[in-house]
C-alpha cells in the first residue's frame, strides 16, 4: 500500500496518495489524448488535415500502429493485473506512466519535433525521448516487480534487465518499421548506440528517482 514518508511532499508521493478516482480520471484523460493523436495522425496520413502546426511525415503510419499496439497492451496489463490482485492505484500508476510515454512520442511526431534542430545546438528531441521513455518504462516495471516480489533489490535488477531487453526490441522494431512502413526511424550505427546508451541511462535515472522518492511504496 502507499504510506506516508519523509518525502510525502514530493510530486511522486503526492500523486501516489491521491484517491483512486483521481488516478482513474488522470488515466482516462490520457487515453483521450492518445485517441486525439491517433485521429490527427490518420487525417495527416490521408492528407485531409494539413496546417502550419501539424506535420505529416513518413512516420505517421508507424505512430498509429504503435499507439494502437500500446492500447492493446494497456488493456491486457489492466486485465492481468486485476486478476493477480494488484492494488488498483498501482495499476493506474503503471498505465499512466506508459500513457505519458506514448503521448510525448506522439506529440513529437505530429508537431514535427523529431525533425527540429537540436536544443542548444546539439540535443535533439529524439535524444530526450530515448532518455525519457525508458525512464517511464523502468518506473512502471519497478512498481510491478515490487508489488509481486516484495523485494526491492531484486525488483531493481529485474527492472533494468527487462528495460535492456526492451531497448533491443525497440531498435529491431525501428528497423522493421523502416522496411515495412517506409519510415525513417533507424539512423546509422552511431545513432543506434547513442539511443541505447540514453535508454540505459534513463533506466538508471529511474532507479535513482525510485530510491529517492518512492519510500512510500510498500
Amino acid at each position: 500500500m502507499f504510506l506516508s514518508s519523509p518525502y510525502i511532499n514530493s510530486p511522486i508521493n503526492i500523486y501516489l496518495n491521491m484517491k483512486i478516482k483521481v488516478h482513474r480520471s488522470i488515466y482516462y484523460f490520457l487515453v483521450f489524448l492518445q485517441l486525439i493523436i491517433i485521429g490527427i495522425s490518420i487525417l495527416l496520413l490521408l492528407n485531409l488535415f494539413n496546417t502550419e502546426i501539424f506535420v505529416r511525415n513518413s512516420n505517421s503510419s508507424s505512430l498509429i500502429f504503435r499507439i494502437l499496439l500500446f492500447f492493446l497492451l494497456q488493456y491486457l496489463f489492466k486485465t492481468v493485473f486485476k486478476k493477480r490482485g494488484l492494488e488498483e492505484k498501482k495499476i493506474f500508476t503503471i498505465l499512466t506512466l506508459i500513457s505519458l510515454a506514448v503521448i510525448f512520442d506522439g506529440l513529437g511526431n505530429i508537431f514535427g519535433w523529431y525533425e527540429m534542430g537540436g536544443i542548444l545546438g546539439k540535443i535533439q528531441y529524439d535524444d530526450i525521448m530515448h532518455l525519457f521513455l525508458p525512464l517511464m518504462l523502468t518506473l512502471s516495471l519497478n512498481i510491478l516487480f515490487r508489488s509481486i516480489l516484495k523485494k526491492n533489490s531484486l525488483s531493481n535488477i529485474l527492472s533494468i534487465t527487462s528495460l535492456s531487453f526492451l531497448i533491443c526490441i525497440w531498435e529491431i522494431y525501428e528497423y522493421w518499421s523502416d522496411v515495412l512502413f517506409h519510415t525513417t526511424m533507424l539512423g546509422d550505427i552511431h545513432d543506434t548506440l547513442l539511443d541505447m546508451t540514453l535508454g540505459i541511462l534513463g533506466g538508471i535515472l529511474a532507479l535513482l528517482l525510485i530510491r529517492r522518492f518512492l519510500k512510500a511504496l510498500k
